[in-house]
């Protein structure tokens, strides 16, 4: 090829390229079990050898650690006092809570103490305030428009480890989430709409826990934020 049809040729399959990425990027991930919605998205994954495991045992006892992962510009310069109070409110909605009470066996152990053991560890990595100035002129306007008002919300990442052997996570979850409109009253507030957020990602985990909808081979794939966030940008 010649010199001067060579940069005319490369930008050509540069467009080619370009125009095919955002089809390749909206393929799931295989194993991963994907709902997305207006304000919401989610996947997760379950070992196949633990779907039933984790379907009939409670995870009453559990421990469970929280970290903040966030880089600054994710934080929408929360305070470390309104990180603190996130962190513990996803804490406390990753307390699992057994559906049923456990009863002693034969053998005089309980339920939760014959199954094993585990170990809940979740990630806040990202987080978003609403706009109350706008909220707050949108709520004086003479007509409801609370569908319009801006939207707080996180990402956050979940997994479940095994405490005998925490090498390999058997359960992985991962949310990006908005607070929703009938969060009415929350959209006034500076975390109240990311609490709602957080604390909703974490009821899903367990839900995801309990009622696995698949269960495909392989493991968690690296990078799943990025694409949850790519596939669902509603402004704040």
């Amino acid at each position: 090829m010649s010199g001067p049809a060579r940069p005319w040729y490369q930008a050509c399959l540069a467009a080619a390229l370009l125009s095919l990425a955002p089809h390749a990027r909206a393929e799931p991930d295989p194993g991963w079990t994907e709902q997305r919605g207006l304000l919401s998205a989610s996947r997760s994954w379950i070992s196949p050898e633990h779907v039933e495991g984790l379907r009939a045992t409670p995870l009453a006892g559990a421990e469970v650690r929280i970290d903040w992962t966030a880089r600054p510009g994710q934080d929408d310069g929360v305070t470390q006092a309104e990180r603190d109070a996130l962190m513990d409110a996803t804490a406390l909605a990753l307390l699992p809570v057994s559906a049923q009470p456990v009863r002693p066996s034969s053998t005089g152990t309980s339920r939760a103490e014959a199954g094993p053991r585990y170990r809940i560890e979740a990630r806040i990595t990202e987080v978003w305030r609403p706009n109350r100035l706008v909220n707050v002129v949108l709520a004086a306007m003479p007509w409801p428009l609370a569908p319009l008002f801006s939207q707080g919300g996180a990402s956050a990442e979940m997994q479940l480890v095994p405490v005998d052997d925490d090498t390999q996570p058997v359960a992985h979850f991962e949310c990006r989430r908005h607070a929703g409109v009938l969060q009415f009253y929350n959209a006034f507030w500076r975390i109240e709409h990311t609490r709602a957020a957080l604390t909703d990602c974490a009821r899903d985990f367990h839900a995801a826990l309990r009622h696995p909808a698949a269960a495909a081979p392989g493991g968690p794939a690296q990078g799943g934020m990025a694409t949850l966030a790519a596939a669902q940008r509603t402004p704040n």
